[in-house]
Parts: structure tokens; C-alpha cells; sequence
């Protein structure tokens, strides 16, 4: 039966429940000692009466107003188990975090999985599956200037009510508030956002032949976000009242396998050769809508269209990919002499034809003097390697259109004076980009003392990079002009070279059954 064949193992219940409450507030003012420090100060000034009315007033302690005590909790099941051939995994969750201002929080709930399967004594299969959903109100708060909202609440006056007794609106521009509207206002904003995401991975092992090993590994992950942002007119100001409406997704996957082979000869000599091969791709597309001075504010965002001409939208779309091959060499013999030789051609879609692909080789030479037999009479010496490498890396760090003119819209006046969309060129682009790359010289000697329980490490390097990628100034007459275009484009600038030395101390203090402690200084 299927009980039989995936007899559950363990079940685990993971349950937890915590209070957040802000403790250490700023101790504030009252009505009248505030009132009265500011009359003193000569900024404001009150009659005696209206200053002796201060004394029996409500004062308005608006970090009260803004901060809560925040109750959040956070669930889990697991579910394991299995026999000789298959294990599995099961996992669902689920969370609710409050936030401690009012009006924030975040949801989320999901579920992940994993299976091993032994389809044969040489093929493996293991599989992981995660899916997932989140929610959040008001992640972020921010005033007109951005000042945070706690410091909001510590800069508005404590003889300013809440909510105003006269307009039955929320106060504002009151005394001492500046240009800082109601903090209580500001936890009215509506910014929610959702999301989901979904991933699969596979992982395929097969040996071959004794010796001789297949990894292969495909992965797919998917995330799509949705964002509706609200905030009346009142909330915006006075002014009118704002909402948008915002999407995005993405995906992403990889494949790559690589072959291995592992072989000893007359049991000195130790030969290890890797080839492989990997490519990955994602992508992406938003869009995203805007409007002020929405007519019928309870709409919120569900009718941008009625906002009509005051609304804007954008879209876009981006996409990258990487292709890869690869191979290792190595060899030691009797543990005492270590060659190394690696070789990588990747390839990048954000650079050009003919400059597509970065070739980096490297290799490194190591003796290990420890192992000869010349040094097995002695306890003093645990480990003393001599080695060193030579090796290049490359770097891709630009954006995905990096060698592309990019068009952006502008109004225009044409004719009589009347005004039209048009289209431009920004700042071009440098089609001939190409990678960043690193040429590094290592040497080193690794000491290790009495059993490796005190340790040294020396190296002396030099590194040369090339190509430098980095951003340069475009003169306003070819384009580089804030208001008509970008004012930079990326390029290969240059070279750079740096060298040293690196020493590094590394101390054992106690190795025992149960702990280990190393202490090391570099």
C-alpha cells in the first residue's frame, strides 16, 4: 500500500506567538509646559487666559496615536519520512506579522516539498517544490518630505487634537506642525501589495560507470506582484486625491550538467577530470497606472480611466541570459604534488556579437611538504604547503540593454503651439562593450603546528584588472542633457592593478569530543 511505501516518520508542529510594543518612548510635553516654553521661547504667544486654559486641555500624546501593541504569529508543519529507496519532505506555513504603527502588516502562506528517489542503485532523483503567497498593508510610511512618521508624531504639538472639533477633519497646519501633516492621517494611507511565487527544482545523479558520474540539475521559478496605492485627498494634502495600480512578473530557469571522473592509479597517482555545460535565462514584464484628481474618491483604484486627462502609464519589459562551458583537471601525486587546471567560456546576452563570450583559464601548482617522508619523524609540523596560482574572472555588472539607445517621450510644441507627444534617443550607447576581467597572482605557504592546532598563512598577490565597466559623462551635445536624455552611458574605462600581502594567524583554543573553538586574526 501507499502507507506501506512512504511510512510517515516524523510530524512536527512549529508554533509560535510574540507582542511587539515600542518601550522606551520619548517623554513629551504636555498642553500648557509646551504652550508656555514657547512663549517664553517668543515664538507663539497667549493670553494669560488662554495659557491657564492649557492646564485642564487634553494633551495629545501622538506617539500613543501611532504606535500599537502588535500581536504576530507564525505556524509551521513538517512532515518526513520514507523508506530505503524514497524520502520525502512536506512543509506548509502560514504567518501574520502587525506591525507596531497602525495599519501595517503582512500575511503570508505557503507550502514546500521535497522527494528523493533512488530509482536504481546508480540513478538518484531529488526533487524540491515551493509555492507561496504573501500579502502587506503599508509597508513603508513616508510624509510629503519624507519625514518618517515616528518622527512626525515627535514633532507635532500635543495641543493639537486629533481630529479637529470645528471641520470634523483630520488637524492640520496647526502650531508647531509646519508643513508635516497629521501623523494620525498618515496610517489612513492604503498601499497594498500581493504576491505569489513558485518554484521547482531537479536534481539528476547518475553514476555511470565506477569512477565515472552525470549531475544534471533543472530549475523554474516564478513570481508575479501586484501593488494598489490609494490616498485621499485630504491624506494627499488638501490637494486631491491619488491612487495607482501596479503589476509585475517574472521567471527564471536553469539547466546544467556536468560529467566527472575520478580515477587512482597504483595508489599514488590521483586524477580527477569535470566538463560541463550550463545556460540560464529570466525575464520580466510590468505595467502600471496612474491618476490625480480622482472624481469619485471611493473608487480608489478600481476606475483610473474616470481621472481622464490626468493619468499616466507605464510598461515595460527585460530579459537576460547566460550560457556556459566548463572543465577541471586534477592531479596529485601521493598527496604531495597538486596540479589544478581550470577553463571557462561564459557567455552573456547583454554584450554584442563578438563580444559575447569572456575566456577564463587558470591553474594552480601546490606541494604539499608535509607528506614527504622526510617530515614523517617530527610532530611539529602538521602541514606545510607551498603553492601558487594564476587565474582570470570576469565580471558582467551592467544593465541588461547596457549596448542599446534607449527612446523616451517628450512634449513638444509643433506648429501653431499646440502640444504633441514626441519620442528621442537618449545618450548612445558603446556597442563594442565587452567584459570586465581580473588576472590574479598568487603565492602562499600554509604552516600548520602540532597537529594543525596553530596555524599561519602567508600569500603575496598581484591583480590585474582590465576593461574596466563604469559609467562616463556624456556632453550635452551628444545627448547627455538631463531634461532631453541620460546624462551617462557605461563603458570600458580603463585598467587597474593592485598587489599585497595577506597573513593570517588561526589558534585552536580547545578541541574536544563536544566543542571547538578557533580564534584567527588576519
Amino acid at each position: 500500500s501507499l502507507h506501506d511505501a512512504l511510512p510517515i516518520s516524523t510530524v512536527n508542529l512549529y508554533s509560535d506567538v510574540s507582542v511587539d510594543k515600542i518601550i522606551n518612548r520619548y517623554d513629551m510635553l504636555n498642553s500648557y509646559d509646551f504652550a508656555k516654553l514657547n512663549q517664553e521661547a517668543g515664538f507663539y504667544t497667549w493670553t494669560d487666559d488662554e495659557l491657564n486654559a492649557f492646564k485642564n486641555s487634553p494633551s495629545t500624546n501622538w506617539q500613543d496615536e501611532i504606535f500599537r501593541t502588535a500581536v504576530s504569529q507564525n505556524h509551521k508543519v513538517s512532515i518526513s519520512g520514507g523508506s530505503d529507496r524514497v524520502r520525502y519532505y512536506l512543509s506548509p506555513y502560514w504567518n501574520k506579522r502587525n506591525g507596531t504603527l497602525r495599519n501595517n502588516w503582512s500575511e503570508g502562506y505557503g507550502i514546500s516539498g521535497k522527494l528523493d528517489l533512488d530509482l536504481s542503485d546508480r540513478i538518484t532523483l531529488q526533487t524540491e517544490l515551493n509555492a507561496g503567497h504573501g500579502e502587506s498593508q503599508n509597508a513603508t510610511f513616508s510624509n510629503s518630505n519624507y519625514t518618517s512618521l515616528p518622527i512626525t508624531a515627535l514633532l507635532w504639538a500635543p495641543i493639537e487634537p486629533v481630529i479637529d472639533p470645528v471641520t470634523g477633519h483630520y488637524s492640520s497646519n496647526g502650531k508647531g506642525t509646519g508643513t508635516l501633516l497629521n501623523p494620525v492621517l498618515l496610517t489612513t494611507n492604503d498601499d497594498h501589495s500581493y504576491s505569489n511565487s513558485g518554484s521547482a527544482i531537479f536534481n539528476l545523479k547518475v553514476n555511470i560507470l565506477d569512477g565515472l558520474d552525470f549531475n544534471g540539475k533543472f530549475s523554474i521559478s516564478q513570481g508575479n506582484s501586484w501593488n494598489n496605492d490609494y490616498q485621499s485627498s485630504e491624506r494627499n494634502n488638501g490637494t486631491s486625491a491619488i491612487a495607482g495600480k501596479s503589476s509585475s512578473n517574472s521567471k527564471s530557469w536553469l539547466l546544467n550538467g556536468y560529467l566527472t571522473y575520478t580515477k587512482t592509479f597504483a595508489d599514488l597517482h590521483n586524477f580527477q577530470a569535470m566538463a560541463g555545460f550550463e545556460e540560464t535565462r529570466s525575464s520580466g514584464e510590468s505595467l502600471s497606472g496612474n491618476a490625480q484628481n480622482l472624481p469619485i474618491e471611493s473608487f480608489k483604484w478600481n476606475n483610473l480611466g474616470l481621472s481622464a486627462p490626468m493619468i499616466s502609464v507605464g510598461s515595460g519589459y527585460w530579459n537576460s541570459a547566460m550560457r556556459s562551458f566548463f572543465g577541471r583537471i586534477n592531479y596529485n601525486y601521493a598527496n604531495r604534488y597538486y596540479v589544478t587546471a581550470n577553463f571557462r567560456a561564459d557567455g552573456s546576452s547583454k554584450f554584442r556579437d563578438g563580444n559575447k563570450f569572456g575566456y577564463f583559464p587558470s591553474f594552480s601548482l601546490a606541494w604539499n611538504a608535509a607528506n614527504e617522508p622526510f617530515m614523517q619523524d617530527q610532530e611539529l609540523v602538521s602541514t606545510l604547503k607551498i603553492r601558487g596560482g594564476w587565474g582570470k574572472t570576469g565580471n558582467q555588472a551592467v544593465g541588461n540593454y547596457a549596448t542599446y539607445t534607449s527612446a523616451r517621450s517628450k512634449d513638444m510644441t509643433w506648429g501653431t503651439g499646440s502640444i504633441v507627444a514626441a519620442y528621442m534617443d537618449q545618450a548612445g550607447s558603446d556597442l563594442n562593450l565587452t567584459w570586465e576581467t581580473t588576472a590574479q597572482t598568487d603565492i602562499g605557504v600554509d604552516i600548520g603546528l602540532w597537529d594543525d592546532r596553530l596555524g599561519f598563512t602567508f600569500d603575496r598577490y598581484k591583480k590585474n584588472t582590465t576593461d574596466l565597466l563604469a559609467g562616463v559623462n556624456v556632453p550635452g551635445y551628444s545627448g547627455g542633457d538631463k531634461e532631453y536624455g541620460r546624462t551617462e552611458i557605461t563603458t570600458n574605462v580603463g585598467s587597474m592593478m593592485n598587489r599585497g600581502w595577506e597573513i593570517g594567524i588561526r589558534y585552536n583554543v580547545i578541541r574536544t569530543r563536544d566543542w571547538n573553538w578557533d580564534t584567527s586574526l588576519n
